[in-house]
């Protein structure tokens, strides 16, 4: 079995704001979960807020790309 592992960054800040956007649980109770200072966890959501709000739609693949070519 494995111990406890750290969280990748950009996948703890989209966890605490599905969380968030989704009203699932509070800032305390994400605290607990999560671990971590409260600041470092509302900054970590608001960074991953203006990457999914502002560059998502930018890096995402087009849904009619030609998956046969690529570069």
């Amino acid at each position: 079995m494995v111990g406890p592992r750290d969280w990748k960054a950009a996948n703890k800040a989209r966890y605490i704001y599905d969380l968030r956007r989704k009203n699932i649980l509070s800032w305390p109770e994400i605290k607990k979960i999560v671990g971590g200072s409260l600041a470092d966890l509302k900054s970590s959501c608001d960074a991953y807020k203006v990457y999914e709000n502002n560059f998502k739609t930018l890096y995402d693949e087009p849904t009619d790309a030609d998956k046969r070519k690529f570069s």
